[in-house]
């Protein structure tokens, strides 16, 4: 998948020499202008994702929504993983926070997301009456709603916190602000593959510029 994803960029830019090459003068000039205009764009919004990858949770969270990510037959990936280590540590270190594991089951799981994150959680120290499990979401909005109407907060009264990968950070915590109407705080899981998180933060960063977030 990282190698595939390569290929775009560099398919896209070849293309753009090319007709560097091959176009009329005037042409060459918009084809230029509007190169610029996009990495302006991109540029604003990668920054924005970077900056917000350092999360900005305090201590005393009334709810820890965990984002859930891909399961392998039942065996959770390495993001998930590490989503789950982070937010085992926020919960560990603050007795009075629950845990809401949000994802359903997609292609190739033979368990729900929840599931899965609930065990790795339970398997870190985190007791189970702490555990909400949201198993019906698809995406990282239905994530969130899914476990407001689970749970039940109030997010212009109660502290909530969202746990996942450190470049998804920006896009949940926007898509939390336009649902509830309130910003939440964010706890980042950090990926150890240094190929993985290039290709992840250039991917959010167009998934930000797609959804007009940026």
């Amino acid at each position: 998948m990282t190698s595939r994803f390569f290929l775009l960029p560099i398919a896209a830019f070849a293309a753009a020499v090319i007709l560097l090459i091959v176009l009329p003068k005037k042409l060459k000039i918009v084809l230029l202008v509007l190169m610029a205009l996009f990495f302006c764009v991109f540029g604003t919004a990668e920054a924005r994702v970077i900056k917000a990858a350092k999360g900005n949770a305090g201590p005393g969270a009334d709810y820890v929504i965990v984002l859930g990510c891909a399961v392998y037959g039942t065996v959770p990936s390495l993001a998930m993983q590490e989503r789950c280590a982070a937010a085992a540590e926020y919960m560990l270190a603050n007795p009075g926070c629950t845990a809401i594991v949000s994802g359903g089951r997609g292609q190739g799981e033979d368990i729900t997301e929840a599931e899965a994150m609930a065990k790795l959680l339970k398997e870190a120290g985190v007791g189970p009456e702490r555990i909400l499990l949201e198993g019906e979401a698809t995406s990282t909005l239905e994530n969130l709603e899914f476990s407001q109407r689970l749970a039940g907060f109030d997010p212009k009264s109660e502290r909530v916190v969202i746990c996942s990968s450190e470049y998804h950070l920006y896009r949940a915590a926007k898509s939390a602000e336009r649902l509830f109407g309130a910003s939440v705080e964010t706890i980042p899981a950090r990926p150890g593959v240094l190929l993985d998180r290039i290709v992840n933060y250039i991917r959010e960063a167009c998934g930000v510029i797609y959804l007009g977030m940026w």
